[in-house]
């Protein structure tokens, strides 16, 4: 038999700024694998902002990985273009984009990721 000793592996990208289970600090649930979605949706509570994702060549971070592809796609294009970023993930968002069903990047919660609004610093805006 040709398949007798064959081993089959097979690998899933995590998040590439938790490098582990990813928490939401919306809804407080437990940390696991694949509970923020590409779009910054945690799978418990349906609302987005409430896990970062970083990015590596700046300072900047981001409510979701489509937020951070696109970002590094245009403000770093010398990354982008030698490889050095995941673009299958953009480019698979892009393929499917308008398409009857293909979700679409939402806005996250009021009061979260205000950093661009406030010249980096902390927000100490209370959306309650």
């Amino acid at each position: 038999d040709p398949q007798v000793g064959m081993i089959f592996l097979v690998t899933v990208a995590g998040c590439p700024t938790c490098k582990g289970p990813c928490a939401c600090n919306l809804c407080g649930c437990k940390p696991s694998f694949g509970l923020i979605d590409y779009y910054g949706v945690c799978k418990e509570c349906g609302k987005c902002g409430g896990h970062a994702s970083n990015c590596i060549f700046c300072l900047q971070r981001f409510p979701s990985l489509c937020a951070l592809d696109t970002h590094v796609r245009f403000t770093h294009p010398a990354e982008h273009a030698a490889g050095s970023w995941n673009t299958a993930r953009l480019d698979e968002h892009i393929r499917h984009r308008g398409k009857p069903g293909s979700p679409v990047a939402v806005q996250p919660e009021v009061g979260t990721f205000m950093e661009p609004c406030t010249g980096g610093l902390p927000s100490t805006w209370d959306a309650k």
